[in-house]
Parts: structure tokens; C-alpha cells; sequence
């Protein structure tokens, strides 16, 4: 499975790396001004296309590919960082386009190549900025493997540099609890979430300031700290969904109760982050508070059915407990339309309309479809869950945010 995706992504990089005219500078978040470095022209001559010819310096190489980078010209641009890296070694634009090289693999979806590149940045350049930023971007190259125990230690890692802006140390707490809520880890996914908020929180309440004026707290609506929301919400459901409704009715009872403090706390987690009105996470959390109703219905349909129950006695059983749980459908619907409105109205990614006109096309089969209705009771008495929309091994299976 595919992570999901983070607001700081690559291009916000890309924009800045255009403006290096001055190295070496690599491909830092902030673009510091250095003496400018002059080269003698050297022409390449093995292995170049014939576009390429007119390129005397790594200099020239080096700003063509940048433009090509911003461009999404992935495979032109790494051929030309390609030819820095493999002519110019000693050149003030070799990290810089060693580093760039990975952002071209990582268009390219080979993302093992791209953490290679950047496991090779932070060991050959440990205290530089580019090290800093190739330990977030490995990161991300590690989630789209699925290599979820590996990030970890890189975040442990990234935690204790001295170079760290504010963004930074929360996106290290806010990429830490994603791998953790994919390795199950909850408890871990909550605090590393709880504390990405809270650095927030501590920056807006010194004065609305991160350590310096130019390092300032993140406003409530910054796409991370939403996602961090959402993050919580689903660790909470997560949990919520791992709570099974069996005999003897004692046992169900406090499962009940538990998972009504679970279903209400990632309900509120959610809500902070519909609230925020970010254009991708917003409608998604919405979405994830329809589908928190739809799964409590679910689960409590699937509560163990007594095992002295005659055939007359289920039938009569299922209809009371479907009209019993109307209320947790009829709310789930409501959330469903709400989150089609609120996509359109923020102008947000469509796929949002499309989740949730599915989720209403779900709801009404549970109420009206006495097929879908027979189908889940057979699975409910053959001790199955009809999990609906959930992958059963996995919460979040609805799509992930374009790079932005």
C-alpha cells in the first residue's frame, strides 16, 4: 500500500533548487546566497545526445536539468544531472545534482533508486542541510516500498539535528506516526501525532513564533497539522475497529462502551480536520467520519449471534437490530452528502464525490437490497465479517493526495 501522500513534497523543492545560481548550496529548503563560482568551460564529448552538445560546463548542465526538473521532464532532466555526476565529479554542482537526480527517480516511480541516492547524501555529506532534507525525502521513498519499519530510526535520526526548522520537526513526529499506524503501532501513532500538535501549539503560544521570525508557528489550516489530524482519527478508528462484538452479552457490553469513546474520539479528530477547510483533507476526513458510522453499524450487525437462535428467531432477530442500528445508517448517509458538498464547494480533488456517492450507494443496498441483506447475514452466522467498503487488514484504502 501506498502512504499517504505529504503537503511538503518535492516540487516545493524543485521551485526553490531553480533559483540556485550560487553553490554549493544543494537542494536545501532555503536557498542561501554564496560567492559566485567561476568554471572553465569543458565540453563533454562521450555519450552525449545531440541536444546535449551545446552544454560546455556542469553549470549549464546543471540549470537545463533544474528547468527540466520543474518542467516533470523527468528522464531529460536525469540524464543531464546524470552527465554532472559522471563528468564533472569534482564540480560545486555535483551533490546538488546528485540530490536532484533522486527527485528525477523519484518522478519515475523508481523509488528504491531514489532512497539509495538519498541514503548516499546523508552519509557522505552527514552535516549539511542536504542531508537534512534527503533523511525526510528517504523517508517518503521508504513509505511508497512499504518499508514502514525502516522509517523509524530515520526520524529518530532527524530528530536529533541541530539544523531543524519548526516544519521540520513536526513533519518528523507527523511521518513517524504514519509508519507506526501502518505497523499497528498505535500507541506510538497517537503520541508521535500528539506531539507533531503540540510543538505547534508551543510555537503559537510564545508569541505566534517558531524560534526566530522566520521560522513561524504553522497556521491551523497548514495542510501537514490537518493531516496530522486526520492521522489521529484514524488511529483512533483503527483501534475502534479492532474491538469485536462476542459473547457473553457482559463482554459485548464493554465493548460497546469502548468502542463508543473510540468512535467519539476519532470522530473529534476528524472534525478538527474538516474544519481546517484544507482543499485534499478535509473532504477526505469526512468521508472517514461517514465511514466511521457505516463500520459502527456494521460491527454491531456482526455481533455474535446466539448459538441457540432457530431460523424464525434470526430472521426476527436481524430486522429488530437493522432498525435498532437505522439511526448509525440514516447519520452515516447524511455525512456521505455533506462530504460531496463541502468537495465541490473547496473545488477539491473529485475522486472525494466519487468516495462518497459510493459510500451512499453502500448504505442504501443495507437497507434495501434483501440480497445484500441475506448476503451479510450468512457471512455474520458463519462468524465473517461483512466489512463494507474496510479492507479487513487495513483502515485507509481510499486514495492519496496529488504532490503539491
Amino acid at each position: 500500500m501506498q502512504s499517504i501522500r505529504l503537503s511538503k513534497m518535492s516540487r516545493l523543492r524543485w521551485v526553490l533548487l531553480s533559483t540556485l545560481l550560487w553553490l554549493p548550496v544543494g537542494c536545501g529548503s532555503r536557498p542561501v546566497v554564496r560567492d559566485t563560482i567561476e568554471l572553465d568551460p569543458v565540453l563533454v564529448t562521450g555519450g552525449m545526445e545531440e541536444e546535449d552538445l551545446a552544454f560546455a560546463s556542469a553549470e549549464e548542465l546543471f540549470l537545463a536539468a533544474n528547468r527540466l526538473l520543474e518542467e516533470e521532464q523527468f528522464a531529460p532532466a536525469l540524464r543531464r544531472y546524470r552527465m554532472v555526476i559522471e563528468h564533472f565529479p569534482d564540480s560545486a554542482y555535483y551533490r546538488a545534482a546528485l540530490y536532484n537526480s533522486a527527485l528525477c527517480y523519484e518522478g519515475l516511480d523508481d523509488w528504491q533508486t531514489a532512497a539509495d541516492i538519498y541514503s548516499l547524501v546523508v552519509e557522505r555529506w552527514p552535516a549539511s542541510r542536504d542531508a537534512t532534507d534527503a533523511l525526510y525525502r528517504w523517508a517518503d521513498a521508504l513509505s511508497q516500498l512499504g518499508r514502514w519499519e525502516e522509517i523509524t530510526p530515520l526520524m529518530e535520526r532527524a530528530l536529533r539535528r541541530t539544523d531543524l526548522t519548526l516544519v521540520d520537526r513536526i513533519e518528523a513526529h507527523l511521518r513517524w506516526g504514519l509508519a507506526s499506524l501502518e505497523l499497528r503501532d498505535y500507541s506510538t501513532a497517537e503520541r508521535q501525532f500528539r506531539t507533531a500538535l503540540r510543538t505547534n501549539r508551543e510555537a503559537q503560544t510564545s508569541g505566534g513564533t517558531g524560534a526566530s521570525q522566520a521560522d513561524p508557528a504553522l497556521p491551523d489550516y497548514h495542510p501537514m497539522l490537518v493531516q496530522t489530524h486526520f492521522g489521529l482519527g484514524r488511529t483512533y478508528h483503527e483501534l475502534f475497529s479492532e474491538i469485536k462484538l462476542v459473547l457473553p452479552e457482559s463482554a459485548i457490553f464493554q465493548a460497546l462502551l469502548d468502542k463508543g469513546q473510540l468512535a467519539e474520539q476519532a470522530r473529534l479528530a476528524y472534525l478538527d480536520a474538516v474544519r481546517a477547510g484544507n482543499i485534499y483533507w478535509s473532504p477526505a476526513a469526512g468521508f472517514m467520519i461517514g465511514q466511521l458510522y457505516e463500520d459502527f453499524y456494521l460491527d454491531v450487525l456482526a455481533c455474535e449471534v446466539p448459538h441457540d437462535f432457530d431460523p424464525l428467531t434470526v430472521e426476527v432477530y436481524f430486522d429488530d437490530l437493522r432498525a435498532f442500528l437505522r439511526p448509525l445508517t440514516d447519520r452515516a448517509l447524511e455525512i456521505y452528502q455533506e462530504t460531496m458538498s463541502m468537495s465541490e464547494r473547496l473545488g477539491g480533488d473529485p475522486i472525494w464525490l466519487e468516495e462518497a456517492a459510493r459510500g451512499i450507494e453502500r448504505i442504501r443496498s443495507y437497507l434495501e437490497d434483501p440480497a445484500v441483506q441475506a448476503e451479510q447475514e450468512e457471512a455474520i452466522l458463519q462468524q465473517r465479517h461483512p466489512h463494507g467498503a474496510r479492507n479487513p487488514s487495513r483502515r485507509w484504502t481510499g486514495p492519496h493526495p496529488p504532490e503539491s
